[in-house]
């Protein structure tokens, strides 16, 4: 399973990954481990949503939506970065976010 974005190499964001569709019901994220590519710099930041959280128009519950904040990359080229996610009844995967950086000016 891969979500897909648009990064700006002059960018600094926040990305989502929305977990809420794979893990049981009633379980939530405890840990999320981000590995990214060396040109993409990861700034630190929450490991998931605390709050419930708007994504791609449906509403999230709190630990559901793994996080990452990027910036840099090269333009033209496109990125996996892979969340490594723990939950608390302790089920364990991996999922991809596909980052496509295209310069934004």
């Amino acid at each position: 399973m891969s979500d897909y974005v648009i990064h700006d190499p002059q960018a600094i964001r926040t990305y989502g990954l929305a977990l809420a569709n794979i893990l049981a019901p009633g379980d939530h994220l405890q840990t999320v481990v981000w590995t990214i590519p060396a040109e993409l710099v990861e700034i630190s930041g929450p490991m998931f949503n605390t709050d419930p959280l708007d994504v791609k128009g449906k509403t999230q519950e709190a630990a559901t939506v793994a996080l990452v904040r990027l910036s840099s990359g090269t333009n033209g080229v496109i990125y996996e970065c892979t969340c490594h996610f723990v939950t608390v009844a302790g089920d364990e995967d991996d999922r991809v976010l596909t980052v496509s950086c295209q310069d934004g000016r």
